[in-house]
């Protein structure tokens, strides 16, 4: 049956692929290597699946109890979107790759205005360990 199966997946000692194996209970029933730009064809590939299966209303916010695939500092870059009055922002992740989120001019506006008070307040020091 489907719910008996569970994968799992491992960079190799070379760092150079991933391997991804369907178990079912204990025993291996499928396992696949797969090179960097096969992983990332397959994490685009099940996102767009994904976002077609769940289709709740937009929650009025982020769910602050999930925690966020966080990179910092990535490369980014603003694209103006003007027959949409809008703004893509245009992130790399290293395990997502190139994602792109288009904002309307009232959310790019409410970004900026949090971004502001985010640079107005003076950053926290580390506490000693």
């Amino acid at each position: 049956m489907a719910y008996d199966l569970r994968l799992s997946w491992a960079l190799q000692p070379d760092q150079t692929h991933l391997t991804l194996a369907i178990f079912r209970g204990e025993k291996i029933v499928a396992s696949i290597d797969l090179p960097p730009d096969s992983v990332l064809q397959a994490v685009r590939g099940m996102a767009e699946l994904r976002q077609q299966m769940l289709q709740p209303d937009r929650p009025p916010q982020p769910a602050r109890d999930v925690a966020p695939a966080s990179i910092v500092n990535p490369l980014w870059v603003i694209k103006p979107q003007p027959r949409e009055e809008a703004a893509e922002l245009v992130v790399h992740h290293p395990g997502f790759g190139v994602l792109g989120f288009v904002f309307p001019r009232a959310e790019v506006a409410k970004m900026v205005e949090q971004l502001s008070l985010q640079l107005e307040t003076p950053p926290v020091a580390a506490k000693p360990g």
